[in-house]
């Protein structure tokens, strides 16, 4: 996770899950991702 104050570690694949995976396709890895957790609380 990118938030300073959180900084948890998680799978790629179980933060970026694609909306029509392809089989033997990586999907884009972005640049700043969030952990659920920050994602829901930086929506707020």
């Amino acid at each position: 996770c990118e938030d300073p104050k959180c900084r948890v570690w998680q799978h790629l694949g179980c933060v970026i899950i694609p909306e029509k995976p392809v089989e033997g396709v990586q999907p884009q890895i972005p640049l700043q991702h969030y952990c659920e957790t920050c994602r829901l609380n930086r929506a707020d």
